[in-house]
C-alpha cells in the first residue's frame, strides 16, 4: 500500500535524536519519548500507490524535503516510523498528496487516526485538538475531532467540528480538497431537509404535547425546539451532513421515532388538572394533590419507558373530547383502571366502569401498542410486556366485555368496511355529554367532521351516519330498529337502535341457485333477464347531502293498509299491508297510518322499499384484479382469432349471449330470496318518509303463477327515493351561514424591511407605486394584486399563485385560500392536509362549475382521484385550448359540473378503453409504462404508479376503463361558469329578434357552419385522463406522471364516435 516515504525536517538535532533512537526496534519508543512535542520539526510525508478513497481526507499542499532524513527514508522503514507512533500502515492510508506543513501535526493526526479505530474517543480528541492548534487553517483537525466526538456521543459539539470543517473545505485552493468538499451536504441545507420531514410528521402529532422531560405543555414550535436540542437531532443531523444519499425513509424513521407519545385513558375523577392548570408550569413540581398525582405518576411511567412525549384523552370535567387532536392516529396508549385493585383477577378488566364509557372503544382499537394499569400504576395480571395487544389472555377478556372479535381489536384500522358493525360495538356505551357518542366514533370511520357542542344528539348521530352513507355507499347503517331520527327519517333516532344484530337471512346455496337457474332457463326471454341486469348494474350509489337520502331502490306500490283492532289506549299499533308482488305483511309502529285498500284508495302513496345492494351482482374485486395483474402473459398472436388463442386460459372467453343471460338468471334468483324493507309514506312536497317500526320487516315476493294478476309487477325497478328532510328556500345555499366578505382584504398595503424602514417608498400605499407592485407580478405568485377581487373567476391561476407558497401547519396552506376565492371552508386544524385541500377545490367546483382544477400533474388525493394531493401539482401553467374564430356558437349545452361528499359529477366526452399492455422496460419497477388502445383514438402512452389490469379484446376484463375529455364550455366560447355566477346580477334580458342591427335570428346554414366548426376543434390533440370503473359504479382517476395527450384517428367520424355523458368519479 505505501511505496516510499519521504521526510524532511530543519532541525538536526531532532534528526540526530530521532535516527539514533530509530536503529533498533527496541529504541522505537524513545524516539518519541525524547523529542519535545512543542519543538518537533516541520514534517512531510508523501507516499505513492495509495488506494483508499479515505486517504483524500488528509490532503494539503505539498512542502520540500530535508536531505537528512531522505536515506532514512529510502531504507524502507515507513513501517518502523509509524510503529514509533502506534500506527498500523494498513489501516491509515495517506494519499500522495496529504500533507501537512508541521512535522507535530502529521505526527498527531496519525496518532489521533489511530486511536480512533481502538475507539479511545477522548485520547483521540485531544491529539485532534494539537492537530488544529498546529495546523488551523487545515481541514483535518477538524475531521478527526469531529470523528472522535461523534464517538463519545457528543453530538452537539461534533456538528460544531464538522461546520468548521466543511468551512475549511469550502476555502480550500486545492482542487482534490474542493472535491471532498462537493461530498458533504452544507448544514443549512441538512437542517431544512429535517424541517421538512417534521412539517411533514406534524400532521400525526398532537397540537400540544407534555413533556416527559421538563414536566411543561409544549406546542408545535416547543415540541420542534425541544428536538433541535436533542441527542437524536445532532445525531441526525451529522448522518445527513456526511451522507447526502441517506434515504428519506431513514430521516423519516429518526423523527417519527423522538415525537412518539403515549396518550392517558382514564376515568374522570374529582379534582382533575384542567389545560389552564398546568399552562406554563412544570407538572413535577406542582403541589401533588387529587388528579394531579394521576398526571405526575403517567408522565414519570412514560419517560422510563422512553418516550419524550404525553398527553391525556380529556380536556375539561364538562367536555369529553380529547385534549389534543390525533386520537386516531396515536401508536402508544396507556390506560389507567382506577377500580382495578392491585394483584387482582383475570376479569376485573372487564368489569371496570372505563369499559363502558363511550370514548374508550377508540382509545383501546386506535393504539398499535396498548398497556393496562392497576390503581397503584403495576401492570394489570402481571403482565410486564411492552403490548397488552399481544396477550391472548387481555385481548380475549376484553373481547368478551366489548363484543369486538379479537382480531379486530389487534388489526383495527379506521375506515368505512364494516361500518354496521362497528356502530354496534359504540350501541351499548354511555357518554357524560349526549352528542359525544358521536363524536367519538368520528376517528374510527376517518372521518373529520366539526365537533358542534350544544347541538342535539339526533343530529350529531345524523351527521355521522350521512357521512357515512354520502363516502361509502354502504346502505348498511339503514339496517336498524327503533324511533327515527329528527334529521332524516332513514336514519334512528339514538345508537341504541344499533345494538340488534343486523337482519342476516339464510343465502341460498351454489347447488340451490343452479337448479333454480336451470328451471328459469326457458321460462323468461333472455333478452328481458339482460336487460333487467343492466338496468341494475346501471345504478348509482346512495347519495346523503342536507339532510335528504337520494336512494337507488326497487319498490312495491302498498295497496292497502287496515289496523288490527286492540284496547283503546294503545300507543304501538299493528297493521296489516298488502303490496304488489309481495306476500302480505304485519307492520308494528308508534305511528298511525291512513288506512285504505283498492276499493277504499288513499291519495298518498305507500311504498315497500328494497335499498339496492350491489352486492347482488356478483362483480368480482377489482382490486384484486389489479393485485394479480403482474403474472398476465401476452397472448401468442394478438391476430389469432382462433378458439385456441381466445381459450387458452380457461375462464378469459368473451362474455357470450348465454353468459350474460345466466348472470341475470342468477340475480332474479337471489331477488327472490327474503329480504329486509320498510315502509315510506310520500309526502305533500313530493319526498318519502320512513315509517319506523320496532322490528325487522322480511318480505317476500310473490311466486309467479299463471293466475296471480300481480305477477307483472314482481320486480318493479324503482328509481331514486328521496327520504326526509324539507326543501330549501329558493336562493338558499347550505353554505350562506358566516360567509366571509369581500371587504376583509386591504385596500392600503406598505411593505417593511428587517430595519423596519419602508420597503423602497415611504409612500402611505405600496399599492400604488408602480416598481413593487411590478416586482410583485414577476413573482411566482404574481397577479395584478392592485385591482384583485375575490371570487372564483380565474380559480386555476389562483392556485398557482399559491403552489410555490409553504406553511408551519401544512394545512394552513389550504385555509389561506378560503378568502381569496370567497367561499367558506371551515378550518379543521389536525386534519390531513390533503382532506383540507380536497374540501377547498369541492367547494371551487361545486359553487362555479370551473374544471380546469381537474388540469394537474401529479400525484393524486386520498379525497378524490380528480384532485391532486398536494397544490404544488398547480405550479405548472395549465393547457391552454386552442381559440375559436371571432364568430360565436351557440349550440349544445352540458350541464355545470358538481361537485359534493367527495364525488365528482362531471360532464366530459369519454372513449372506451378496448386494450392496456405494460411495456417491459429493463431495470425499471415502478412507474409503469402502458401502451393504451382506445376506440376511435390514436394509440397511447401513459405512466403511472398505479398497477393496471392487462387486457385487449381478445383477453377481456369486466372492468370498464374508460380516456376522458373533460367539457370545456370554451370550446363554444361562452362565458366561463363563475363569470355567470358573479355577473348575475347585471344579466339584462335580450331585445325582441329584429330590434337592433347584427341580432337577427341565426339563419340554419349558420348553426351548421358553427357545428362544423365545433367538430373541427373536437378534433385536435387535447389532454385527456384515465378512469377505472369501481364496484360501486363510480369511476376512480388514473394519476399519470405527465399530461396525457390524445388525438381522434378521424376528424370526419368525431360526432358518432363520442360519448357524452356526465360521470360519477370518486
Amino acid at each position: 500500500m505505501l511505496e516510499t516515504t519521504t521526510f524532511s525536517t530543519t532541525q538536526s538535532d531532532f534528526e540526530t535524536n530521532f535516527e539514533t533512537n530509530l536503529k533498533t526496534p527496541s529504541s522505537s519508543s524513545a524516539a518519541l519519548k525524547s523529542t519535545n512535542h512543542h519543538h518537533l520539526p516541520a514534517l512531510s510525508v508523501s507516499t505513492q500507490g495509495c488506494k483508499s478513497a479515505s486517504a483524500a481526507r488528509f490532503c494539503g499542499p505539498p512542502a520540500p524535503l530535508s536531505p537528512h532524513l531522505a536515506s532514512f527514508c529510502s531504507k524502507g522503514s515507513t513501517r518502523l516510523l509509524l510503529q514509533v507512533f502506534s500506527i498500523d500502515a494498513k489501516s491509515v492510508p495517506i494519499h500522495p498528496s496529504s500533507i501537512l506543513i508541521s512535522t507535530s501535526g502529521t505526527i498527531f493526526a496519525h496518532r489521533s487516526k489511530a486511536k480512533l479505530e481502538k475507539m479511545l474517543w477522548e485520547d483521540a480528541l485531544l491529539d485532534a485538538q494539537k492537530v488544529i492548534e498546529l495546523e488551523p487553517s487545515s481541514h483535518v483537525g477538524y475531521h478527526l475531532k469531529h470523528t472522535a466526538l461523534r464517538g463519545a456521543k457528543r453530538y452537539r459539539e461534533a456538528v460544531d467540528a464538522f461546520q468548521m470543517m466543511h468551512a475549511k473545505l469550502a476555502s480550500a485552493h486545492s482542487m482534490q480538497i474542493r472535491k471532498l468538499y462537493e461530498t458533504y451536504i452544507s448544514p443549512s441545507k441538512a437542517k431544512g431537509a429535517i424541517r421538512k420531514v417534521i412539517n411533514d410528521q406534524l400532521d400525526n402529532v398532537p397540537l400540544r404535547l407534555l413533556g416527559t422531560d421538563t414536566g411543561l405543555l409544549c406546542d408545535w414550535e416547543a415540541q420542534i425546539s425541544a428536538f433541535k436540542t436533542s441527542t437524536e437531532y445532532n445525531e441526525l443531523l451529522l448522518s445527513i451532513m456526511m451522507h447526502p444519499d441517506l434515504p428519506i425513509k431513514r430521516i423519516a424513521e429518526a423523527v417519527a421515532t423522538y415525537f412518539r407519545y403515549v396518550m392517558l385513558s382514564h376515568r374522570w375523577g374529582d379534582n382533575e388538572p384542567l389545560l389552564h392548570d398546568i399552562h406554563d408550569k412544570t407538572v413535577y413540581k406542582l403541589k401533588a394533590a387529587g388528579g394531579l398525582v394521576k398526571l405526575q405518576s403517567f408522565c414519570k411511567l412514560v419517560r422510563r419507558a422512553g418516550f419524550h412525549w404525553a398527553t391525556t384523552t380529556s380536556s375539561s370535567k364538562n367536555h369529553s373530547t380529547p385534549l389534543l387532536h390525533g386520537i386516531g392516529i396515536q401508536r402508544s396508549r396507556f390506560v389507567y383502571l382506577s377500580d382495578v385493585l392491585p394483584s387482582s383477577k383475570p376479569g376485573a378488566l372487564a368489569k371496570s366502569d372505563w369499559n363502558t364509557r363511550g370514548w374508550t372503544v377508540p382509545e383501546f382499537l386506535a393504539p398499535k401498542a396498548i398497556r393496562f394499569y392497576q390503581q397503584d400504576w403495576t401492570p394489570y395480571l402481571d403482565d410486564h410486556s411492552p403490548n397488552h395487544k399481544e396477550s391472548v389472555e387481555i385481548m380475549d377478556e376484553l373481547e368478551d366485555a366489548t363484543g369486538i372479535d379479537a382480531r379486530a381489536l389487534v388489526t383495527f384500522q379506521p375506515g368505512m368496511r364494516d361500518a354496521r358493525e362497528k356502530l354496534r360495538w359504540a350501541s351499548t356505551r354511555v357518554t357524560t355529554i349526549p352528542e359525544d357518542i358521536a363524536y367519538s366514533l368520528f376517528g374510527i370511520f376517518g372521518i373529520q367532521l366539526p365537533i358542534l357542542y350544544g347541538e342535539i344528539k339526533q343530529n350529531a348521530l345524523g351527521r355521522l351516519l350521512q357521512e357515512i352513507v354520502a363516502r361509502s355507499g354502504d346502505i348498511t347503517a339503514l339496517d336498524w330498529v327503533g324511533q327515527p331520527s329528527e334529521f332524516n327519517s332513514c336514519l334512528p333516532a339514538d345508537i341504541t337502535s344499533y345494538a340488534a344484530p343486523p337482519c342476516l337471512l339464510p343465502s341460498l346455496s351454489e347447488d340451490e341457485i343452479k337448479t333454480a337457474v336451470s328451471s328459469l332457463q326457458q321460462a323468461v326471454a333472455a333478452d328481458l333477464v339482460s336487460n333487467f341486469h343492466d338496468q341494475l348494474e346501471q345504478l348509482r350509489a346512495p347519495r346523503f347531502a342536507n339532510c335528504r337520502l337520494r336512494l337507488p331502490c326497487m319498490t312495491f306500490r302498498v295497496t292497502e293498509v287496515r289496523r288490527r283492532s286492540g284496547p283503546p289506549q294503545e300507543t304501538i299499533f299493528t297493521y296489516r299491508i298488502k303490496a304488489d308482488g309481495l306476500d302480505d305483511l304485519l307492520l308494528t309502529t308508534e305511528e298511525k297510518l291512513i288506512q285504505f285498500s283498492r276499493e277504499r284508495p288513499t291519495r298518498q302513496t305507500f311504498l315497500f322499499v328494497r335499498p339496492w345492494d350491489r352486492r347482488l351482482l356478483e362483480l368480482p374485486d377489482f382490486a384484486d384484479d389489479a393485485e394479480s395483474s403482474g403474472g398476465w402473459s401476452e397472448p401468442e398472436s394478438l391476430l389469432d382469432d382462433s378458439d385456441e388463442s381466445v381459450g387458452d386460459s380457461p375462464g378469459e372467453e368473451v362474455l357470450g349471449d348465454s353468459e350474460s343471460h345466466s348472470r341475470g338468471l342468477r340475480l332474479i334468483v337471489r331477488l327472490g330470496q327474503p329480504f329486509a324493507a320498510f315502509v315510506s309514506a310520500q309526502q305533500r312536497g313530493g319526498e318519502y318518509k320512513r315509517i319506523a317500526s320496532d322490528h325487522h320487516i322480511i318480505a317476500q315476493i310473490t311466486l309467479c303463477r299463471g293466475d296471480n294478476p300481480s305477477c307483472k309487477s314482481t320486480l318493479q325497478l324503482g328509481s331514486r327515493v328521496t327520504h326526509g328532510g324539507t326543501k330549501p328556500s329558493p336562493g338558499q345555499s347550505p353554505n350562506s351561514k358566516q360567509r366571509p366578505l369581500a371587504s376583509t382584504f386591504n385596500n392600503v398595503i406598505i411593505f417593511y424591511q428587517q430595519d423596519r424602514t419602508p420597503y423602497l417608498d415611504s409612500s402611505p400605499n405600496h399599492k400604488k407605486f408602480v416598481e413593487i407592485m411590478h416586482e410583485s407580478e414577476d413573482h411566482p405568485t404574481g397577479t395584478d394584486t392592485c385591482v384583485f377581487q375575490p371570487g372564483m373567476k380565474d380559480a386555476r391561476e389562483k392556485l398557482q399563485w399559491a403552489s410555490m407558497h409553504d406553511a408551519t401547519v401544512p394545512e394552513d396552506n389550504v385555509y389561506s385560500l378560503s378568502n381569496i376565492f370567497g367561499v367558506y371552508v371551515p378550518a379543521i386544524h389536525g386534519e390531513n392536509k390533503q382532506r383540507a385541500l380536497g374540501r377547498l377545490l369541492q367547494e371551487i367546483v361545486a359553487e362555479s362549475g370551473d374544471i380546469t382544477l381537474l388540469d394537474w400533474v401529479g400525484q393524486s388525493s386520498e379525497f378524490n382521484s380528480c384532485l391532486p394531493a398536494d397544490v404544488a401539482s398547480y405550479a405548472t401553467p395549465p393547457r391552454v385550448p386552442p381559440s375559436l374564430s371571432e364568430d360565436e356558437i351557440r349550440t349544445a349545452y352540458l350541464s355545470i359540473p358538481r361537485f359534493a361528499h367527495r364525488r365528482l359529477h362531471l360532464p366530459c366526452i369519454t372513449f372506451r378503453v378496448t386494450e392496456v399492455r405494460r411495456r417491459r422496460d429493463p431495470g425499471q419497477d415502478t412507474p409503469f409504462s402502458y401502451e393504451v388502445k382506445a376506440d376511435g383514438l390514436q394509440d397511447l402512452l401513459i405512466t403511472s404508479e398505479q398497477r393496471l389490469i392487462q387486457f385487449s379484446q381478445t383477453r377481456p376484463t369486466p372492468q370498464t376503463f374508460l380516456l376522458v375529455r373533460s367539457w370545456d364550455r370554451r370550446l363554444l366560447e361562452l362565458p366561463d361558469f363563475a363569470n355567470d355566477t358573479e355577473s348575475l346580477e347585471d344579466w339584462s334580458e335580450p331585445e325582441a329578434p329584429g330590434g337592433s342591427p347584427g341580432q337577427e335570428m341565426l339563419a340554419d346554414p349558420e348553426p351548421h357552419s358553427q357545428a362544423l366548426r365545433l367538430i373541427v376543434r373536437l378534433g385536435q390533440p387535447f389532454s385527456a385522463f384515465l378512469l377505472a370503473r369501481q364496484r360501486g359504479g363510480g369511476y376512480k382517476r388514473i394519476a399519470s406522471d405527465y399530461d396525457i395527450t390524445a388525438q381522434v384517428k378521424d376528424v370526419t367520424f368525431v360526432p358518432n364516435m363520442m360519448d357524452i355523458r356526465t360521470l360519477e368519479i370518486l
